[in-house]
């Protein structure tokens, strides 16, 4: 498989920081970038976004309110194909990008969970858990979970946490499936909120810890 060098940050609004995006894209210039509440709209071009047209933007935008969003951009030697989810799924902040021109295919879900508890978020995360069901079940490619899922109080080494619905519903799904939670330091304060989830250990040779951008994670 080939070497990815990929960046991942919660921006809590992308276009107040496209200076900075802009320094990683071009400076750093990794192969991709995924980012979390990007707080984008139709408004915002994909050109504010990358004016150099060196990446192939992928978003899933959130739609009537501000907030949330998953963005993805990828260098343009990359073959991506971006999945289109049943319009069940449309609630959902969620990408599902193949990367086709790996063997195996590398499967990448890039996912925002909204920070809520009550009856409509346990809904929401029981949607979450069978699309990426349904969107991972092919067991010949690899697949990557990236994304920032609000769970606070998980511990991810024993892989335990609250006994509420939305705990339970999520890490159930990540131990059913056999994933492994990369990430082990602190994303936002003293809280490990952001995931780097896989189901292949080998998938990842190195994973670091940057400053944040900003008011970014």
């Amino acid at each position: 498989m080939q070497l990815l060098n990929c960046r991942y940050f919660n921006a809590q609004s992308v276009v107040n920081k496209t200076g900075d995006l802009h320094d990683i894209l071009y400076n750093i210039a990794p192969d991709c970038v995924f980012i979390c509440e990007s707080w984008l709209h139709e408004g915002i071009c994909h050109g504010l976004l990358d004016p150099r047209n060196e990446y192939t933007i992928i978003r899933k935008d959130r739609l009537c309110t501000k907030g949330g969003g998953v963005c993805a951009l990828i260098k343009h030697r990359h073959a991506v194909v971006p999945i289109d989810l049943p319009g069940k799924y449309s609630e959902l902040e969620i990408l599902v990008l193949d990367f086709v021109k790996f063997s195996p295919v590398l499967r990448v879900f890039v996912i925002y969970r909204p920070p809520h508890y009550y009856v409509k978020a346990v809904s929401y995360v029981r949607l979450l858990t069978e699309c990426l069901n349904s969107y991972q079940s092919n067991k010949k490619n690899v697949h990557l979970i990236v994304g920032d899922l609000n769970l606070p109080y998980v511990n991810w080494n024993v892989f335990t946490g609250p006994s509420d619905d939305i705990n339970s519903i999520i890490l159930n799904f990540v131990i059913d499936n056999g994933y492994n939670q990369l990430v082990n330091f602190e994303t936002r304060s003293s809280n490990l909120l952001d995931v780097l989830l896989t189901d292949t250990d080998t998938l990842i040779t190195s994973l670091t810890a940057s400053p944040p951008i900003s008011n970014s994670e």
